[in-house]
Protein backbone atom coordinates (compact mmCIF):
# COMPACT_ATOMS: atom_id res chain seq x y z
CA UNK A 1 0.00 0.00 0.00
CA UNK A 2 2.71 2.34 0.57
CA UNK A 3 4.74 1.95 -2.27
CA UNK A 4 1.56 2.80 -4.76
CA UNK A 5 1.35 6.30 -2.45
CA UNK A 6 4.65 7.11 -2.74
CA UNK A 7 5.78 6.17 -6.07
CA UNK A 8 8.87 4.07 -5.00
CA UNK A 9 8.70 0.91 -5.50
CA UNK A 10 11.24 -1.77 -3.38
CA UNK A 11 13.42 -2.36 -6.42
CA UNK A 12 13.94 1.39 -7.18
CA UNK A 13 14.61 1.99 -3.28
CA UNK A 14 17.26 -0.50 -3.12
CA UNK A 15 18.47 0.55 -6.53
CA UNK A 16 18.85 3.97 -5.27
CA UNK A 17 20.79 2.81 -1.80
CA UNK A 18 23.03 0.92 -4.33
CA UNK A 19 23.72 3.39 -6.61
CA UNK A 20 24.24 5.80 -3.69
CA UNK A 21 26.66 3.00 -1.71
CA UNK A 22 28.74 2.55 -4.66
CA UNK A 23 29.29 6.41 -5.47
CA UNK A 24 30.60 6.84 -2.19
CA UNK A 25 32.99 3.49 -2.31
CA UNK A 26 33.97 5.29 -5.83
CA UNK A 27 34.78 8.77 -3.99
CA UNK A 28 36.69 6.09 -0.99
CA UNK A 29 39.24 5.44 -3.32
CA UNK A 30 40.68 1.56 -3.80
CA UNK A 31 43.34 1.76 -0.87
CA UNK A 32 42.51 -0.42 1.74
CA UNK A 33 43.51 1.98 4.53
CA UNK A 34 40.83 4.79 2.80
CA UNK A 35 38.46 2.30 2.44
CA UNK A 36 38.84 1.41 6.29
CA UNK A 37 38.51 5.23 7.38
CA UNK A 38 35.67 5.61 5.22
CA UNK A 39 33.76 2.84 6.82
CA UNK A 40 34.99 4.18 10.07
CA UNK A 41 34.23 8.06 9.77
CA UNK A 42 32.30 8.89 6.57
CA UNK A 43 29.65 6.08 6.40
CA UNK A 44 26.20 8.01 6.38
CA UNK A 45 24.17 6.76 9.24
CA UNK A 46 20.88 6.55 6.57
CA UNK A 47 19.78 7.47 3.35
CA UNK A 48 17.87 10.40 2.17
CA UNK A 49 15.90 11.66 -1.03
CA UNK A 50 13.80 14.58 -2.05
CA UNK A 51 9.91 14.23 -1.94
CA UNK A 52 9.85 13.76 -5.41
CA UNK A 53 11.70 10.99 -5.00
CA UNK A 54 14.63 11.99 -7.56
CA UNK A 55 17.82 10.25 -7.75
CA UNK A 56 19.90 12.79 -8.38
CA UNK A 57 18.70 14.13 -4.83
CA UNK A 58 19.53 11.44 -3.11
CA UNK A 59 22.40 13.13 -0.35
CA UNK A 60 24.23 10.47 1.70
CA UNK A 61 24.48 11.54 5.86
CA UNK A 62 28.64 12.02 6.07
CA UNK A 63 27.57 12.55 10.04
CA UNK A 64 27.90 9.81 12.27
CA UNK A 65 25.51 11.33 14.31
CA UNK A 66 21.54 10.44 13.50
CA UNK A 67 19.58 13.08 12.39
CA UNK A 68 16.37 14.61 13.25
CA UNK A 69 14.05 13.63 9.73
CA UNK A 70 12.22 16.67 8.26
CA UNK A 71 8.68 16.11 7.00
CA UNK A 72 9.71 15.35 3.27
CA UNK A 73 11.90 12.61 4.09
CA UNK A 74 10.59 9.89 1.33
CA UNK A 75 8.18 7.31 2.29
CA UNK A 76 9.69 4.93 -0.25
CA UNK A 77 13.00 4.92 2.03
CA UNK A 78 11.21 4.34 5.33
CA UNK A 79 12.14 0.36 5.33
CA UNK A 80 15.91 1.59 5.57
CA UNK A 81 15.39 4.68 7.92
CA UNK A 82 12.76 3.09 9.98
CA UNK A 83 11.39 6.30 11.54
CA UNK A 84 7.99 6.88 12.94
CA UNK A 85 6.58 10.43 11.46
CA UNK A 86 6.16 13.12 13.47
CA UNK A 87 2.74 14.69 13.07
CA UNK A 88 3.43 18.10 15.40
CA UNK A 89 2.08 21.43 14.03
CA UNK A 90 -1.42 22.97 13.12
CA UNK A 91 -2.78 21.37 10.09
CA UNK A 92 -5.55 22.85 8.32
CA UNK A 93 -8.10 20.23 5.85
CA UNK A 94 -6.94 22.04 2.33
CA UNK A 95 -8.39 19.17 0.16
CA UNK A 96 -11.02 16.06 0.44
CA UNK A 97 -11.09 12.92 -1.89
CA UNK A 98 -13.24 10.53 -2.94
CA UNK A 99 -16.88 10.02 -2.56
CA UNK A 100 -18.34 11.64 0.46
CA UNK A 101 -21.80 11.39 -0.24
CA UNK A 102 -21.70 7.85 0.06
CA UNK A 103 -19.11 7.84 3.05
CA UNK A 104 -21.48 10.01 4.84
CA UNK A 105 -24.36 7.59 3.90
CA UNK A 106 -22.68 4.38 5.35
CA UNK A 107 -22.07 6.34 8.04
CA UNK A 108 -25.56 7.00 8.97
CA UNK A 109 -26.00 10.84 7.78
CA UNK A 110 -29.86 11.88 6.59
CA UNK A 111 -30.07 13.18 3.45
CA UNK A 112 -30.42 16.75 5.31
CA UNK A 113 -26.68 16.63 6.95
CA UNK A 114 -25.12 14.92 4.03
CA UNK A 115 -26.08 18.46 2.10
CA UNK A 116 -24.92 20.88 4.37
CA UNK A 117 -21.70 18.84 4.21
CA UNK A 118 -21.72 19.05 0.66
CA UNK A 119 -22.10 22.99 0.70
CA UNK A 120 -19.48 23.74 3.64
CA UNK A 121 -16.86 21.29 1.15
CA UNK A 122 -17.18 19.10 3.79
CA UNK A 123 -15.23 21.19 5.69
CA UNK A 124 -12.07 21.91 3.30
CA UNK A 125 -10.12 25.14 4.45
CA UNK A 126 -12.32 24.73 7.91
CA UNK A 127 -11.15 22.02 9.85
CA UNK A 128 -7.87 22.01 11.84
CA UNK A 129 -6.29 19.65 13.75
CA UNK A 130 -3.73 20.54 16.67
CA UNK A 131 -1.39 17.69 17.12
CA UNK A 132 1.07 17.11 20.23
CA UNK A 133 2.95 14.01 20.02
CA UNK A 134 5.63 12.98 22.27
CA UNK A 135 6.58 9.44 20.99
CA UNK A 136 3.74 7.05 20.84
CA UNK A 137 1.74 9.17 23.08
CA UNK A 138 -1.18 11.59 20.60
CA UNK A 139 -3.18 14.80 21.87
CA UNK A 140 -5.10 15.66 18.84
CA UNK A 141 -7.51 18.94 18.93
CA UNK A 142 -10.02 18.93 16.11
CA UNK A 143 -12.09 21.93 15.48
CA UNK A 144 -14.46 22.24 12.72
CA UNK A 145 -17.87 23.14 13.87
CA UNK A 146 -16.58 22.75 17.82
CA UNK A 147 -13.08 21.70 19.39
CA UNK A 148 -12.87 17.57 20.05
CA UNK A 149 -9.91 16.55 22.10
CA UNK A 150 -8.78 12.87 21.64
CA UNK A 151 -5.70 11.84 23.72
CA UNK A 152 -4.67 8.26 23.48
CA UNK A 153 -1.22 6.23 23.33
CA UNK A 154 -0.14 3.86 20.27
CA UNK A 155 0.04 0.74 21.40
CA UNK A 156 -1.87 0.71 24.84
CA UNK A 157 -4.85 -1.56 23.44
CA UNK A 158 -8.57 0.05 23.77
CA UNK A 159 -9.10 3.25 25.11
CA UNK A 160 -11.76 5.67 25.55
CA UNK A 161 -11.81 8.69 23.69
CA UNK A 162 -14.32 10.89 21.39
CA UNK A 163 -15.72 11.33 18.14
CA UNK A 164 -15.65 14.61 16.20
CA UNK A 165 -18.89 15.48 17.57
CA UNK A 166 -18.15 14.53 20.93
CA UNK A 167 -20.12 11.50 21.46
CA UNK A 168 -17.66 9.17 23.32
CA UNK A 169 -16.33 5.65 21.73
CA UNK A 170 -13.26 3.28 21.89
CA UNK A 171 -9.90 3.58 20.02
CA UNK A 172 -7.78 1.30 19.03
CA UNK A 173 -4.13 3.15 18.10
CA UNK A 174 -1.20 0.92 16.31
CA UNK A 175 1.72 1.17 13.79
CA UNK A 176 1.69 -0.43 10.43
CA UNK A 177 4.56 -3.32 10.26
CA UNK A 178 6.83 -0.03 9.06
CA UNK A 179 6.05 2.27 10.95
CA UNK A 180 5.17 5.30 8.76
CA UNK A 181 1.67 4.68 9.38
CA UNK A 182 -0.86 5.68 12.31
CA UNK A 183 -3.65 3.01 11.92
CA UNK A 184 -6.65 4.04 14.04
CA UNK A 185 -10.36 1.60 14.45
CA UNK A 186 -12.83 3.18 16.19
CA UNK A 187 -15.08 1.23 17.72
CA UNK A 188 -18.99 1.61 19.62
CA UNK A 189 -19.43 0.65 23.32
CA UNK A 190 -19.68 -2.84 22.06
CA UNK A 191 -16.48 -3.03 20.08
CA UNK A 192 -18.57 -2.80 16.97
CA UNK A 193 -16.17 -1.38 13.85
CA UNK A 194 -17.41 2.49 13.18
CA UNK A 195 -14.65 3.56 11.07
CA UNK A 196 -10.58 3.03 10.60
CA UNK A 197 -8.31 5.99 9.82
CA UNK A 198 -4.71 5.58 8.37
CA UNK A 199 -2.76 8.78 8.93
CA UNK A 200 0.55 9.37 7.27
CA UNK A 201 2.88 12.55 5.31
CA UNK A 202 3.38 12.41 2.01
CA UNK A 203 5.32 15.18 0.52
CA UNK A 204 5.24 17.49 3.50
CA UNK A 205 1.18 16.73 3.84
CA UNK A 206 -1.00 15.06 5.94
CA UNK A 207 -3.33 12.12 4.74
CA UNK A 208 -6.09 11.05 6.57
CA UNK A 209 -7.15 7.61 4.49
CA UNK A 210 -10.77 6.73 6.16
CA UNK A 211 -12.62 3.52 5.78
CA UNK A 212 -16.29 2.51 6.66
CA UNK A 213 -16.57 -0.98 7.66
CA UNK A 214 -18.61 -1.62 3.82
CA UNK A 215 -15.58 -0.39 1.92
CA UNK A 216 -15.83 2.94 1.19
CA UNK A 217 -12.38 5.35 1.92
CA UNK A 218 -11.92 9.40 1.63
CA UNK A 219 -9.09 10.79 1.87
CA UNK A 220 -8.54 14.51 3.88
CA UNK A 221 -5.29 16.32 2.97
CA UNK A 222 -3.59 18.60 5.40
CA UNK A 223 -1.14 21.56 5.24
CA UNK A 224 0.57 23.15 7.83
CA UNK A 225 -1.38 26.04 8.99
CA UNK A 226 1.02 29.25 8.47
CA UNK A 227 -1.69 31.03 10.72
CA UNK A 228 -1.31 28.79 13.71
CA UNK A 229 1.22 27.95 15.87
CA UNK A 230 2.91 23.94 15.87
CA UNK A 231 3.81 24.29 20.14
CA UNK A 232 -0.10 24.90 20.71
CA UNK A 233 -1.11 22.29 23.33
CA UNK A 234 -4.26 20.25 22.05
CA UNK A 235 -5.67 20.33 26.25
Amino acid sequence: MKEARSGVSTSTTASLAAESSDAMFARAGDDDGDRERFLREEMPCSLWCCSAHCSKDLVAQVSPVPRVPSRDICLGLADLTNIQPNFNGVWICVEVRGNMDRFLQEMGLDEELRQEAEHSNYGAYQQRQIIVQSGNNFEIANELKARVVSVFSVGGGVQPSRDLHGRPLLLEPSWDEAGGVLLVRSYTAGMQLIVQTQRYLERGRMVMEISTPAGTTVKRIFEIDAAGSATVSAV
